[in-house]
């Protein structure tokens, strides 16, 4: 399956690898940049194995995440063909901001 990333998905990452980098330091942000790369590489195999965010989820998107680590999530949907990456998040990160994040992309 391909695999798109969303703006507020880019988004997000590039925030959640400064708001790490800046709490716990560059090794620590480039060990979760890895992490996540090899987890949304393992979702184009299986794009189901992710748990269904029914806080998220509505009648129209299903909104599915995956645990990087204990602190990171990936976001994601699937329409179609193709798995879209809603948002990464540090769970330490504000809910409400999420929820703002997804609000753009419909």
């Amino acid at each position: 399956m391909d695999v798109i990333w969303t703006s507020p998905a880019e988004k997000s990452f590039a925030e959640t690898l400064y708001y790490i980098r800046l709490r716990t330091g560059d090794a620590s942000a480039r060990k979760v940049w890895q992490m996540i790369r090899k987890q949304v590489d393992l979702l184009t195999f299986n794009p189901y194995m992710g748990k269904v965010d029914p806080d998220l989820s509505d009648e129209n998107h299903q909104y599915r995440f995956i645990v990087v680590n204990k602190k990171s999530k990936v976001y994601y949907f699937i329409q179609e063909d193709f798995l879209y990456i809603a948002l990464v998040r540090d769970t330490r990160q504000d809910l409400q901001y999420l929820r703002e994040l997804l609000s753009l992309l419909f």
